[in-house]
């Protein structure tokens, strides 16, 4: 993680990207699976601007995989929740999400998003980010992607292999405008495809 993020010399992680990154910025994950050995969230407190957004995704003609490294097919006991307001919490708060997002204008293209816990894609926070061309799938008790901010894009995406029960591929709670369009939901366990 001591490189300078470049392609000839890159930093070894993703939440090292993420710490980095500033408006108009866009960071390529390169092919292969990138575990989150121990801590198995990515918290992306980083924010662009209308104008110049960042963005994330696979390197062109690679396909990057983001391993939560939590998929267990044996039940799994219900995880403590506490809430609290303040993005600088979310590290605690939702400690079994495998990727936090407290800022806004983010773009994730290209993306595969596995094995969770808990939720995979969890916005705590912020505005106007897009979610496009991704693949979700193995999320052991909790929805694919959860929002809970502002005028989300959720496009071109693909959601398999979920938890029966009381489990949504989508889930919008404090959050108003979000726009979801042309994605394929196959082998969930719920018929509540979106709320």
């Amino acid at each position: 993680n001591s490189n300078q993020g470049t392609a000839d010399s890159p930093w070894q992680t993703l939440q090292k990207a993420a710490d980095m990154v500033v408006a108009g910025d866009t960071v390529y994950l390169r092919g292969g699976t990138h575990y989150q050995n121990g801590a198995p969230r990515l918290i992306f407190r980083c924010s662009g601007t209308r104008s110049r957004p960042i963005l994330f995704r696979s390197y062109p003609g690679e396909k990057a995989v983001i391993d939560g490294g939590l998929y267990t097919t044996q039940p799994q006991p219900p995880l403590p929740y506490t809430h609290h307001p303040s993005a600088a919490t979310a590290d605690r708060d939702f400690y079994h999400d495998t990727i936090i997002v407290a800022g806004s204008f983010l773009v994730f293209d290209s993306l595969e998003i596995a094995n969770g816990r808990n939720y995979l894609f969890h916005v705590y926070s912020g505005s106007y980010n897009v979610v496009r061309n991704c693949l979700f799938h193995h999320s052991i008790i909790q929805d694919f992607v959860k929002v809970s901010g502002h005028n989300f894009i959720l496009e071109n995406c693909e959601f398999y292999n979920a938890p029966k029960g009381n489990f949504n591929c989508f889930d919008s709670v404090f959050g108003q405008g979000a726009l979801i369009r042309n994605n394929n939901v196959h082998d969930v366990g719920s018929d509540q495809a979106f709320m």
